[in-house]
């Protein structure tokens, strides 16, 4: 299987896996899918739709269906499935039909592309053994308006398929029956269904899905070299265009190369000025700079005498300062000297103020040492007076008890 055709299916790139069935190239047919790589892609998408409930995945999935069917993929091409067994692309949507409503549209395409409805050779007989829901019904209707027969006997006693639905809603226990109204819902279509729809109806939609096959790739081809020719005038357009551009950069390149001699020779006459201009400023600033020479040295000649007169101004003052600092000097040894005999006598007077303040403390301290120890004598006197008032109690109260045993007795 072409890597390209695989990948664009695998990767849900919708428009390039049409244009690659439309182009011719790839056979829709092809085997190269599955577990051991020996589906075609219709029956693979129909075998992995059982359990998808997301309903962007089986949109996605009824498009590449759609497009495989309208590009000529066989929907009764049938495949190898296991030993002594053969499966197509009606076979596994019969088989998916129990898993809900969202397989109906895939079982619709098939049978509008011309898919055989009696392959299994009793459809009729196999969805009435769906009684999921309401939606098996369906199933019923569009197998029989695709032209399936109603009266193909199930087995060798000559029963038909309304027959098993009967006995089916006689005894719904033993025959494990799911939803009793659809089986009743069955049995109602196929009584009123007409067997007026030609055996062959699946052939002439077959053939005319063919041929709209080969339409529809020849109009891919026909685009296709219309798309090739406006390519190939586009494609001579753009070297019309790229040859006019590289005429116009060359012209401007050449424009630039006269702008740039230009501006070269611009460039060398304005060195040469400015060179000149340099000698000159060169000489202007010689001649400038011994002129300032010269008044450099005699400013300097200047500015010497006048420091040798400020110095000499200065060593005078110096002299000057000197002396009177030496006058000053004899002054305050003079007033030091009288303030150290002031000072002195001062200390004597202090000395001679401290002894006698010294003396009268100590007079201080003892007398009131004095005082002290007669406040404590006189605690003394009166605690033992105290004791001596206690003692005298006791007595008169032991008296007091003596007359009174006295005057009792």
């Amino acid at each position: 299987m072409n890597s390209v055709f695989v990948s664009a299916y695998t990767n849900k790139n919708i428009s390039e896996f049409e244009n690659l069935l439309a182009s011719g190239k790839f056979n829709p047919d092809a085997i190269g899918f599955g577990t051991n790589q020996n589906l075609s892609l219709l029956l693979h998408i129909c075998d992995s739709i059982c359990n998808q409930n997301n309903t962007t995945d089986i949109h996605t999935n009824l498009i590449f269906v759609e497009i495989l069917l309208k590009y000529g993929a066989n929907p009764n091409a049938p495949t190898a499935f296991q030993i002594l067994r053969v499966r197509s692309p009606i076979v596994a949507i019969l088989f998916a039909l129990q898993y809900g409503p969202h397989i109906l549209p895939f079982f619709k395409l098939l049978l509008d592309y011309g898919a055989d409805p009696h392959f299994p050779k009793n459809i009729i007989n196999e969805i009435a053994y769906t009684d999921i829901d309401v939606y098996c019904v369906e199933a019923l209707k569009m197998a029989l308006q695709a032209g399936a027969k109603k009266n193909i006997p199930i087995n060798h006693l000559g029963h038909l398929p309304i027959d098993a639905l009967r006995t089916r809603v006689a005894n719904p226990a033993a025959y494990i029956v799911k939803n009793i109204h659809v089986l009743h819902l069955m049995i109602q279509v196929l009584e009123n269904h007409m067997d007026n729809i030609p055996v062959n109806l699946h052939n002439v939609r077959r053939n005319a899905a063919t041929q709209n096959a080969l339409i529809y790739k020849q109009s891919f081809a026909q685009n296709l070299q219309q798309i090739e020719h406006q390519k190939r005038e586009e494609e001579r357009i753009k070297l019309e265009q790229l040859r006019q551009e590289q005429m116009r950069q060359q012209a401007e390149r050449n424009r630039l190369e006269q702008l740039r001699q230009q501006a070269e020779r611009n460039r060398l006459e304005q060195l040469r000025q400015q060179v000149e201009q340099n000698r000159l400023e060169q000489l202007r600033q010689e001649e400038e700079r011994n002129r300032l020479e010269q008044l450099r040295q005699e400013e300097e000649r200047n500015r010497l005498e006048q420091l040798r007169q400020e110095e000499e101004r200065n060593r005078l003052e110096q002299l000057r300062q000197e002396e009177e600092q030496k006058r000053l000097e004899q002054l305050r040894q003079e007033e030091e000297r009288n303030r150290l005999e002031q000072l002195r006598q001062e200390e004597l007077q202090n000395q001679d103020y401290s002894h006698k303040y010294a003396e009268s403390q100590h007079l201080l301290e003892k007398e009131r040492i004095e005082k002290y120890n007669l406040i404590i004598h006189m605690n003394e006197m009166m605690q033992k007076m105290c004791e001596l008032a206690g003692v005298v109690g006791q007595l008169q109260n032991k008296c007091s008890q003596y007359e009174k045993n006295d005057s009792d007795q």
